[in-house]
């Protein structure tokens, strides 16, 4: 049986990462800590800040590097503890692994969290989004709606966005920005072992778990995960009637990916 005491999701914004903590989760073996650098405290059961917090001397402590790897693993400890028993199951954003960042360290550097993790055995489960245009209007809707983590509805869109038109730089920005994320996690995990990637097409039909997301997830946890329906509900909005140049977006998205793709 596999034996990894904390299972991390690694992911853009808009990846369904809520949605796939929500059936591991159920399986009752597994404790969600939720996005535990986020800077709403309410998203997780152990906050980083709070922990940060209590640090004699909390700016030293994210700023020198061995005070750094000392908070990471005592951080980590803590969660341990807090698990009582179960897997620690935690949510970190390719934009987040920064939080805890030392002074001189390369941006494209492995994050000492991630690190401190890898040393732990931690699954990491990669999710992806296959459609890089949807999830870069998701993630647009969101920040325009402030709805992160329940459902959207169409009434939720507001007039200043509806039936307009997204700025073609910005969605050319978010989509490099979303992939280059991606790419350096994906380099940084690519010799480890204890890894499993999905992609959010492939894992969820209908708002439910498919069957073999259930199955791969099941042989990678080495706990046993039903194919069911996530807590989290898919968004109701329909992306194509909601942008009026919602194929440009698609357009751009293909162009930036296969830029990305053959190192252009």
């Amino acid at each position: 049986m596999p034996d990894h005491p904390i299972l991390c999701v690694v992911s853009n914004a808009r990846s369904g990462s809520t949605a796939l903590r929500s059936v591991l989760a159920a399986s009752g073996r597994i404790k969600d800590f939720g996005e535990i650098f986020h800077d709403d405290r309410r998203l997780t059961l152990l906050a980083f800040q709070n922990f940060l917090e209590r640090r004699p001397d909390p700016l030293f402590a994210i700023l020198d590097w061995d005070a750094c790897v000392k908070l990471a693993d005592a951080y980590l400890e803590q969660l341990a503890f807090e698990s009582y028993g179960l897997k620690a199951l935690i949510d970190i954003k390719h934009n987040a692994w920064g939080v805890l960042k030392p002074l001189w360290q390369f941006p494209h550097d492995e994050p000492l969290f991630l690190s401190a993790l890898k040393a732990r055995r931690t699954l990491f489960v990669q999710l992806k989004r296959d459609s890089l245009a949807d999830q870069v209007i998701s993630y647009i809707i969101a920040n325009n709606t402030h709805i992160w983590h329940a459902q959207i509805r169409k009434a939720d869109i507001p007039a200043s966005l509806a039936g307009k038109r997204l700025d073609p730089v910005l969605v050319r920005r978010l989509c490099g920005l979303f992939l280059r994320a991606e790419l350096l996690i994906e380099e940084l995990l690519a010799d480890y072992r204890h890894r499993l990637t999905l992609t959010y097409e492939t894992t969820f039909a209908d708002g439910v778990l498919t069957a073999e997301a259930a199955e791969r997830l099941s042989g990678a946890t080495g706990i046993a995960i039903a194919p069911a329906a996530p807590s989290q509900r898919p968004n109701e909005v329909d992306k194509c009637a909601v942008i009026a140049n919602y194929d440009e977006v698609c357009d751009i998205a293909a162009a930036v990916r296969a830029a990305h793709t053959t190192g252009a």
